[in-house]
């Protein structure tokens, strides 16, 4: 039993100190563009409540066309887009289209007269209003953003924190070591060109789901992709404080992933399972028999030493700072949710709705 925990705990910490020590490490460019031409999408379903609150900050931003496209609401949503329709300003509104933010996304960059696309979600408010000038600023045709989630009471809210920066621990440093794999759609750059010339090319076409990350996964590559973390540019939103609708969003980013290429499916199962081997050899060792109390403690320590060493220079470039002191717990709350996230899957595999 020993020898596999040791194993685990090796392959476990290889991600950070070969992967995601990248990150650490990388120093990001603060320059901005205000007078590249780019066009901004955005996707609403039912979301009325978030117009209001957040378009106005969108509105402060640097950009040529704003394209809103309404996707089959049936609230107050189009009627609210309506009001801020102007020369600058684009609505659309799709009827009796799937369900899907996909479809609403694809319209949108049909119709977009700029290269340069600025991708957020409805509920989402910029950092700053220098957000589309730094994402804009890059060269490449993809940008990958950081949108992290806005601080709440709850420890469902704090471990949704914790899993997106997990999330972003991963498809950033990929992208630092040239095998982008994902990026989130509330925040990132795309070239139209490029999306367009090859939509053919992107699978899981039959998925409601997946617009932003089998986008990446299949177009992007290590010489058209970069990143972008500077805070001005990160993309906040409120994450889901119930247990039930995080499970059902995390269930529907999971029907995704068998569509990555094998190298990225490879290297994300290996990382998760290497942390439930590692906990599970630990408990089982300790109830066996096979590892001293001891011998369990140092391994932990070891296991959260090496991560803590490559997590506190990354928390601070993300300003999730204070998830460093609470990282012990939700490190086993991390490995509880690999345990049950694949029986969770397979009961509500079939939940596909956007929201």
């Amino acid at each position: 039993m020993i020898i596999v925990v040791l194993i685990s705990l090796a392959i476990h910490c290889a991600f950070y100190l070969i992967i995601f020590s990248r990150l650490a490490l990388y120093q990001e460019d603060s320059k901005a563009e205000t007078n590249k031409k780019s066009s901004i999408i955005i996707c609403y379903k039912n979301e009325e409540e978030d117009i209001n609150e957040n378009l106005p900050l969108i509105l402060q931003q640097s950009f040529e066309e704003l394209i809103l496209v309404d996707d089959n609401s049936t609230d107050n949503t189009l009627e609210r887009l309506n009001t801020y329709d102007s020369k600058k300003v684009r609505i659309l509104a799709l009827q009796n289209t799937s369900a899907g933010k996909k479809k609403a996304l694809a319209k949108g960059i049909q119709v977009a007269d700029n290269d340069i696309i600025l991708l957020t979600d409805a509920d989402c408010r910029p950092a700053s209003q220098y957000w589309s000038a730094l994402m804009g600023y890059r060269d490449t045709p993809f940008v990958l953003g950081y949108g992290p989630m806005n601080k709440v009471k709850g420890i469902v809210g704090l471990f949704s924190r914790f899993e997106t920066y997990i999330t972003a621990l991963q498809y950033l440093s990929y992208a630092l070591i040239g095998i982008p794999y994902m990026g989130v759609g509330r925040n990132m750059r795309i070239d139209k060109e490029t999306v367009v010339t090859n939509k053919d090319k992107v699978k899981g076409s039959n998925l409601a789901s997946g617009d932003d990350d089998l986008m990446i996964n299949t177009l992007a590559n290590k010489d058209n992709t970069t990143i972008c973390i500077h805070s001005d540019s990160f993309m906040y939103s409120n994450p889901k404080t119930t247990l039930k609708s995080f499970l059902n969003q995390k269930t529907r980013h999971i029907s995704t992933s068998v569509y990555y290429r094998p190298i990225h499916q490879i290297l994300l199962t290996l990382f998760s399972a290497s942390q439930l081997i590692f906990f599970i050899g630990l408990i089982l060792g300790l109830v066996l028999g096979t590892i001293t109390f001891k011998i369990a403690l140092l391994l932990l320590v070891t296991k959260w030493v090496i991560q803590q060493a490559i997590n506190l220079p990354i928390m601070k470039k993300l300003k999730e700072e204070d998830l460093f002191w609470k990282f012990p717990i939700l490190d086993v709350l991390f490995f509880v949710y690999l345990l049950v996230m694949p029986f969770y899957y397979f009961i509500n595999k079939n939940n596909s709705r956007w929201s």
